[in-house]
């Protein structure tokens, strides 16, 4: 049966509804097709759409925040951004709404410690927690200060109240960390969730448990502590420590691709499965998306899926294009003689071209990788071809072109030159391992945008994988890079040096996570707070991996 719902409108159906019914009875619809007479109020209900979407936009367009589930035009911001003199600088297009909405807010309470936490939180685009360096430093001793000794009519063996404690020493038998506050209120002790944290992830409101007692994650948002001055450079820094003229931003480290990806089970990732949810294109090559194959398996659509591989992954013969499909596991995507990748928003461990020649100049090559998370891409008689990803591990490769990506290492295979037709390497605008071996010559021809230079990625707080006989309920945590698979993996942490962070050809970050914007929105952070703050003080950002653990309970 032909489906009829596009031929019909939203003002065609209320027309139609609207004529008597002897007009609707002597109507003459076929199988297929519809009546004349309700054809013909459709042709005109279409216009009446289009005339009515154009008349909401424009009223939407007129307005920073959602109305009526629409959204301004994003090429309008500027402009409208522009009648209250606010500056835009948001690289994420989905955050320059919300700075805009805030704006007016920001600017009447300018100065102040609610502002700057506003400000971090929409144009970093994730949570934050500011602090003010001067309240964490400590001070000469003066009148107006605590005293220093008990009272006179203290009894012996009496202790020392909190009023009356030094300054600067923390009692040591008490621990001091952020614990959920049932009866929180105040804004600036919120903790949002996180964005992929779930649907069932609800805000936290947090406080200090113990605030004079020992900090059990020194540097951390929750550390009040006092300290002496550092001195240091924040942006030659990681972490750096308070200062009275310095405001430290405490960032929430992005969790990176994996931990968008909506999880599925071992048993899902089957092959006759997922290649029947593969769609054919018209050249006959197998399209394989996270929504195909979420909706073969009747589960909830997803843009990306996660699963786990644990066994070799053999594809035959043919041309296969890979969307949101991220995978890990300790096996091996193997592509048979005569089969080709092309993996955009994907993940893949470990991938081995069998049997595979050099592919003549023009022609597609046989690993295709954009936007993607990989470890080792083994195709030494092939061509391969990545824009910004990441790789972790070794690139085999005949001939490898290479744009605005992390290649920690490139394995001896590598020619620069073409051979007759064959096509020739290019490295650009990335950071990429060169083998020792490599004469000065091929060394060259990978060009002068590149650097050697190795990244640093976001430490967190997972399991540590060198326990053993450790409680599966209760692993024991430790602060270190994560691995294939896991959260914050292939996310470049803040100590990255510029020419990784800015190094791609729009002086963005290069790897995976470019579109993510991570760096950008750090950089355009520190410029939007310099007309917040007083005149002479420093902002300090740097990633605090405590914001992306949720603060426990006390048992009262």
């Amino acid at each position: 049966m032909t489906d009829l719902s596009n031929l019909r409108s939203r003002a065609g159906r209320i027309l139609w509804h609207e004529l008597p019914e002897e007009y609707r009875y002597r109507d003459n619809p076929t199988e297929g097709e519809l009546g004349d007479l309700e054809a013909f109020l459709h042709s005109s209900g279409h216009l009446l759409d289009l005339l009515r979407a154009t008349t909401e936009q424009a009223h939407a367009d007129s307005f920073a925040e959602e109305i009526d589930g629409r959204l301004i035009q994003p090429w309008l911001l500027p402009y409208l951004a522009e009648l209250v003199g606010a500056t835009l600088v948001a690289p994420d297009p989905t955050q320059r709404a919300a700075e805009l909405n805030n704006a007016v807010t920001w600017y009447k309470s300018k100065g102040t410690l609610s502002a700057i936490d506003g400000v971090a939180d929409v144009v970093g685009g994730t949570e934050t927690v500011s602090r003010e360096g001067w309240r964490h430093v400590l001070t000469t001793p003066r009148m107006s200060l605590p005293p220093f000794t008990t009272p006179p009519d203290t009894a012996a063996g009496e202790a020392m109240t909190d009023s009356m404690m030094p300054r600067g020493c923390p009692d040591f038998a008490r621990p001091s960390r952020a614990v959920k506050d049932p009866d929180g209120t105040n804004p600036l002790f919120r903790l949002k969730a996180a964005q992929d944290a779930g649907d069932d992830a609800a805000d936290v409101f947090w406080k200090v448990h113990n605030p004079s007692g020992i900090p059990c994650f020194a540097g951390s948002f929750d550390d009040t502590t006092l300290r002496t001055p550092d001195l240091r450079d924040p942006d030659g820094s990681g972490e750096i420590g308070p200062h009275p003229r310095r405001t430290l931003i405490h960032v929430r480290p992005p969790q990176g691709m994996f931990a968008e990806a909506v999880p599925l089970a071992p048993a899902d990732l089957d092959v006759k499965a997922t290649l029947e949810a593969a769609a054919t294109g018209s050249d006959g090559s197998l399209l394989i998306t996270a929504e195909a194959v979420c909706a073969h398996l009747g589960l909830p659509v997803a843009s990306r899926i996660r699963i786990p591989l644990n066994a070799n992954f053999p594809l035959p013969a043919n041309h296969y294009i890979a969307r949101g499909i991220l995978l890990f596991g300790g096996h091996t995507i193997t592509l048979n003689q005569g089969a080709s990748l092309e993996a955009e928003d994907c993940a893949i461990p470990r991938l081995s071209v069998l049997g595979t020649h050099l592919s003549p100049a023009g022609e597609r090559p046989i690993v295709s990788m954009t936007n993607c998370l990989t470890q080792n891409v083994m195709a030494t008689n092939g061509l391969v071809r990545l824009v910004y990803t990441t790789a972790t591990g070794t690139i085999e490769a005949a001939r490898l072109q290479a744009s605005d990506s992390i290649i920690t290492a490139v394995g001896d295979t590598l020619t620069c030159s073409g051979d007759g037709d064959g096509p020739f390497s290019c490295v650009r605008y990335s950071s990429i391992g060169l083998s020792s071996e490599m004469t000065p010559g091929e060394r060259a021809c990978l060009g002068p945008t590149n650097t050697q230079i190795a990244p640093n990625f976001v430490r967190l707080w997972l399991p540590d994988l060198t326990a053993e006989n450790e409680d599966e309920a209760d692993p024991r945590c430790v602060l270190r890079p994560a691995e294939f698979g896991e959260p914050g993996f292939g996310v470049l942490d803040l100590t990255t040096p510029t020419a990784l962070t800015q190094g791609a050809e729009d002086n963005g970050e290069m790897g995976a996570h470019h579109d993510h914007f991570h760096s950008a929105a750090i950089r355009a952070l520190t410029t939007k707070l310099e007309t917040f703050l007083p005149l002479g003080q420093e902002i300090a950002c740097f990633y605090d991996p405590l914001l992306a653990q949720t603060p426990p309970q006390v048992d009262p």
